[in-house]
């Protein structure tokens, strides 16, 4: 099965900085979470939502930039998935 582009935004406050991070990945592929890593540590996770959205909030957004590993995506079946190579439905 393949599953439609996912996306990622950040959402800025009054003074332009970074305040929070959203996306959403398709729902069929019933993603639970999805990880930022670094040196193989997850250092940041959000919990995805039935609808695929998801919401970084309250995180250390300097760490964050830091993540040397992709970002990850793990599902209701236990699979873990690189967020950028997720399948296209195109």
């Amino acid at each position: 099965m393949l599953y439609g582009n996912p996306v990622i935004t950040g959402v800025k406050n009054e003074n332009g900085k970074i305040k929070e991070i959203e996306g959403r990945i398709d729902p069929e592929f019933k993603a639970e979470y999805i990880f930022f890593r670094k040196k193989k540590k997850v250092i940041a996770s959000a919990e995805v939502q039935k609808d695929g959205s998801f919401v970084f909030q309250g995180i250390d957004l300097d760490n964050v930039a830091l993540a040397t590993d992709p970002v990850y995506v793990k599902n209701a079946k236990g699979g873990i998935f690189c967020y950028e190579e997720l399948p296209s439905a195109e």
